[in-house]
């Protein structure tokens, strides 16, 4: 049997607007753990609406009744109109009967244009939630949860166990917003629990990866089932993307940085078929291994873009554990080149629609930036980076954003910062540790051993992006 608390909303059918204001709140506060009847849910043709509101109001079950008042509700309130002056009678005569008091809260959706709330007379000076203060809703929003726990406001212990969603319908946006907007919330914050809701966060994005598995359809091109699958990330690619931004700007500890490190190693496993199934092509996870690049080099990006180079240096170094996978050759710890990986299909469609680029996967990347609000210059600059630093360890990673720099000779933009010494010194880390003069060294191998990622007859100067011979001449 289920633990969940219940709780019967009563609201007025203002607008449809307001209908769905309500609505909104009874889905969060159902994956939040309360068991909501709501009677747009629950009352159905035939039953007796009478009934049915003096049960929700009277019933010993339901422990919790949240009153939403607005404009209109306050009007048939005080003038006892159908059926909110049905319920208002029934609240009035429980609300004065009862010793406790703590079955009945009102929870304030509109005001007037003074900022007073809208507050039938019956309810004039008690304790009421305020959602309708925009800048102070995630804060109400705590209380009515509190409320709705029996969970004192002043010992703000925390709520438990985080809720657990099942995704019943096939969703284009991943993980649960309302998580999504708690995890933003308690990093920008500084809260405790940010941590724990970051995990919980990027757990419910990687188990809801699954859903993104394409099922090759007759009559229709696997590699367009590709593209349709990776342009469907997009949204929820902005929410992971929101996510790392917060987590680098205020809180890029230890513990949160490796929170995405796992992140990725659960994600690792998409990049071969699921259980039980033994007849696949290696082409068949490609839009998984776009999605993950992409996310890993916006990850490496906006780490930059802070300068979190300590942390660049642990997620560019750390092996991650995978399951045992054909596609690792059966390793349980891979580097993170392993990301990095070149799609069949996309060069099948490029091939197909007679298209001759150079490079789709390339192009998508770009196409793709806009919506982030990156500066692609800034992806380019990472993928640079992780080919330096990936190659030192000898390990392959071809940075796909490069062939937008074939023709350009000008200085990215951290190593043109990197003519300081102190410059240089802090992003050493991100470089392998090198000193000037191995850095220096290395940049020249590549060149003489012809090691430089090259597009066709075009290779890239690498000496030029990184301003090799400027870097660390000033103080």
């Amino acid at each position: 049997m289920s633990t969940a608390p219940s709780l019967f909303i009563s609201y007025s059918w203002s607008n449809p607007a307001h209908e769905q204001w309500v609505i909104d709140l009874a889905e969060r506060l159902t994956h939040d753990g309360v068991y909501v009847t709501l009677d747009k849910w629950d009352l159905r043709e035939g039953h007796d609406a009478h009934a049915f509101m003096e049960q929700m109001v009277t019933k010993a079950e339901i422990k919790k009744v949240a009153i939403i008042f607005d404009k209109e509700y306050a009007r048939k309130a005080d003038d006892r109109d159908r059926g909110v002056g049905t319920e208002t009678r029934l609240i009035t005569g429980e609300i004065y009967k009862q010793s406790s008091q703590e079955k009945f809260v009102a929870v304030i959706a509109e005001k007037d244009e003074e900022g007073n709330p809208y507050v039938p007379a019956y309810y004039s000076g008690r304790i009421y939630i305020d959602l309708a203060n925009a800048s102070r809703i995630e804060e109400e929003y705590e209380r009515l949860l509190r409320w709705i726990f029996d969970r004192p406001l002043y010992s703000r212990p925390p709520i438990g166990t985080a809720p657990s969603f099942l995704n019943d319908k096939p969703v284009l946006r991943l993980g649960n917003t309302c998580d999504l907007k708690r995890v933003l919330d308690h990093l920008r914050e500084g809260k405790s629990a940010a941590s724990a809701t970051l995990d919980d966060y990027l757990t419910g994005v990687a188990d809801a990866f699954e859903g993104l598995r394409i099922k090759r359809e007759n009559g229709v091109e696997f590699d367009q089932q590709v593209v349709e699958s990776i342009e469907s990330f997009l949204s929820t690619r902005e929410d992971l993307l929101s996510v790392m931004r917060t987590l680098a700007r205020y809180q890029p500890s230890e513990d949160n940085v490796t929170k995405m490190q796992r992140f990725f190693e659960k994600l690792l496993r998409y990049y071969g078929p699921s259980a039980n199934v033994n007849s696949y092509n290696e082409s068949d996870f490609d839009n998984y291994k776009f999605i993950i690049q992409e996310l890993y080099l916006y990850c490496i990006t906006l780490l930059l873009e802070e300068e979190r180079f300590e942390q660049v240096r642990f997620l560019v170094e750390t092996d991650l554990y995978v399951e045992r996978n054909h596609f690792f050759g059966n390793e349980q710890m891979v580097p993170p080149s392993v990301i990095n990986c070149h799609l069949e299909s996309l060069g099948y469609r490029n091939q197909r629609l007679k298209l001759s680029r150079q490079s789709l996967h390339s192009d998508f990347l770009n196409q793709r930036n806009k919506p982030s609000g990156v500066p692609f210059v800034s992806l380019v600059q990472a993928d640079i980076v992780l080919f330096l630093a990936l190659s030192k360890k000898g390990l392959r990673w071809w940075p796909d954003t490069s062939l937008f720099l074939t023709s350009g000779r000008v200085t990215l933009p951290l190593f043109a910062r990197a003519t300081s010494r102190k410059f240089f010194s802090k992003i050493r880390p991100v470089l392998g540790g090198d000193s000037i003069e191995q850095f220096k060294a290395r940049i020249s191998q590549l060149h003489e051993t012809d090691s430089e990622p090259r597009w066709g007859y075009h290779r890239l100067n690498l000496a030029s992006l990184v301003g090799v011979d400027a870097l660390a001449t000033k103080d």
